[in-house]
């Protein structure tokens, strides 16, 4: 049975994702599942319990798989530690574009659902918040900096780029390994203490 709930949560959040909550039928869920709607039903008592259920588990998913890659907790290089956590965030970003675009289009329609929807990006501004404030404590980024602000400003490109890079792929690039490079060497110019003289660059 597990498996089955597993099937019908990932052809849930498939057809939620492209067709939106209106346009996804649980026919059509039941049938991308592989099952009939009556063993859908005797799962989830109602369509609105589905999406909940299949929004949960592709959150919890996508925490899983950050936590997998996360950021130390002892930062040593703060460009090449951001520079990778960028990379695997645009990656997982560009992966999950159209379920984020049909996300931002029912936005405020089942207020319980958009609250789910944000846990993953919670989870990665809370991971990049501590990990400033502990490089800010060990001198690897300027004391003049707020750590919230400078989490944002690490952040913020990331959806940008997920969600802008097809329609205007000229301005955020084509690959998400340049595009993090670039949004992070303008990041840290501004993050990082300034060279003292004679240290090496």
């Amino acid at each position: 049975m597990e498996d089955t709930r597993e099937r019908i949560l990932q052809a849930a959040h498939a057809v939620f994702s492209t067709e939106g909550y209106r346009g996804a039928t649980t026919r059509r869920i039941a049938a991308e599942a592989g099952v009939n709607e009556v063993t859908l039903f005797r799962l989830f008592e109602t369509k609105e319990d589905l999406l909940a259920a299949a929004v949960d588990h592709a959150v919890e998913t996508s925490i899983r798989r950050l936590h997998a890659t996360a950021l130390p907790s002892t930062p040593c290089d703060v460009h090449a530690e951001l520079r990778d956590r960028m990379r695997t965030v645009l990656q997982a970003f560009q992966s999950s574009a159209p379920q984020v675009r049909t996300a931002l289009a029912e936005w405020g329609q089942h207020p319980g659902i958009d609250e789910r929807r944000l846990a993953t990006a919670r989870y990665l501004h809370d991971e990049v918040l501590a990990y400033m404030r502990e490089a800010q404590r060990r001198g690897l980024i300027r004391e003049d900096v707020a750590p919230e602000a400078a989490t944002a400003m690490v952040i913020a490109p990331l959806f940008a780029h997920g969600l802008l890079h097809t329609i205007i792929p000229g301005v955020f690039g084509d690959g998400q390994a340049r595009a993090a490079d670039a949004y992070l060497d303008i990041a840290l110019n501004g993050l990082q203490p300034a060279k003292t003289e004679g240290e090496a660059p």
